[in-house]
């Protein structure tokens, strides 16, 4: 309302303050449609609201493995989701008086009981001069339900199952515990990276080996590769046909077979040249080991059914060493018969042993390096 001497507050009938009567003078083509434009302070003030947020919110929680359902995806649950997922929904809902323009705000969170969480918030920000003080309460309904990933567990689901297996042996358990350690590891690289589809789903032991099942035929490739490139050995796939979805293309589950190397590290072999007997050290791609008649460094493919197991090392005796003639040869107690026998001195062998590790074989004996 306006009249010769200036503004009237048009609810309570007060005269306006002059800056504000300025402000108004600019708005009056506004105060028809926004009355607020010409209250007084006092009135303005009774009825504003700094902001305007919804006092309840609904939050998905898997009930198995605490993730939290956000924008239509599950989220592995971590230190700060949560406050996230909160101050995301607040501001999806917050809004904020015009005459605000930016604001501060913060909050607190409590846990009421298992369904329901409340939200102290406090919302600060200046209108007219005036600081603006507002606290609002809101209260998070707790929704428990299972995540995809967790029926999917439970079901016992599996797209393939990466099999260790040994043509000439049995796998150690080193060698599976190990396959077992890099599936795991790949495993939470890549949940790490945020890729909740990817998981073991079983792990199997049988007679012939160990059975890993995986969630994702991805995975069930880095993960066989990787113990193949590490243990060594062959990689194969197969598809078996499963069934047909609803628009009738086929699913398959595949199995990754890694046939583990006849040897393992420790054993002693001989394959059929003129090297001699080799202590394999290293089975991955690459064959590495020791010539122990000589000492010098192996390393190469070999072909399993050109190579003779000789011994593990773990089988190896203990065997006084009577002298070292030259650099070339050396005296030692036959394991056996106890009588001393010149064979060629490594290089391995140094100065001042006075025992060693041996193996006995139709060919002779040798001494082992005695870090082995």
């Amino acid at each position: 309302m306006m009249s010769e001497l200036g503004l009237f507050c048009p609810s309570c009938g007060g005269t306006i303050d002059r800056e504000r009567q300025r402000a108004a003078g600019r708005e009056i083509v506004e105060w028809e449609s926004s009355r607020q434009n010409v209250l007084c302070s006092e009135c303005y003030f009774d009825q504003f609201e700094l902001v305007k947020i919804p006092d309840k919110f609904l939050m998905q929680i898997c009930s198995v493995c605490n993730a939290i359902h956000i924008k239509n995806r599950w989220n592995d649950i971590r230190e700060g989701l949560e406050e996230e997922v909160i101050v995301g929904m607040i501001e999806r809902k917050l809004e904020v008086h015009v005459d605000a323009g930016e604001i501060k705000w913060g909050f607190s969170l409590k846990e009421i009981d298992k369904k329901t969480k409340q939200i102290d918030c406090k919302f600060e920000g200046e209108v007219r001069g005036r600081e603006i003080v507002e606290t609002k309460k809101i209260e998070i309904e707790i929704i428990r339900e299972i995540c995809e990933i967790c029926r999917k567990k439970s079901g016992g689901y599996y797209a393939g199952e990466i099999q260790i297996r040994s043509a000439a042996r049995v796998p150690t358990e080193k060698e599976k515990n190990r396959a077992v350690e890099i599936a795991n590891s790949i495993v939470a690289k890549r949940k790490e990276m945020g890729d909740r589809n990817d998981f073991i789903s079983k792990i199997i032991e049988k007679k012939e080996g160990i059975d890993i099942r995986i969630s994702t035929s991805k995975l069930g490739q880095k993960i066989s590769r990787s113990i193949a490139e590490e243990l060594g050995g062959s990689l194969s796939t197969s598809e078996t046909l499963v069934t047909e979805d609803r628009d009738g293309n086929r699913i398959y589950r595949i199995a990754y077979l890694i046939r583990l190397p006849a040897v393992i590290i420790g054993d002693i072999i001989d394959i059929g040249d003129e090297r001699g007997p080799i202590l394999v050290n290293s089975v991955g791609e690459v064959l590495k080991g020791i010539c122990i008649s000589t000492g010098e460094s192996y390393k190469g493919k070999i072909n399993d059914k050109r190579l003779n197991i000789i011994q593990h090392i773990s089988s190896a005796n203990r065997t006084s060493i009577v002298s070292m003639d030259d650099e070339y040869s050396m005296q030692i107690l036959d394991p056996e018969t106890y009588h001393p026998i010149t064979i060629t001195r490594p290089t391995f062998i140094e100065l001042g042993l006075k025992e060693t590790k041996v193996i006995k074989t139709r060919d002779g004996v040798y001494v082992l390096p005695n870090d082995e």
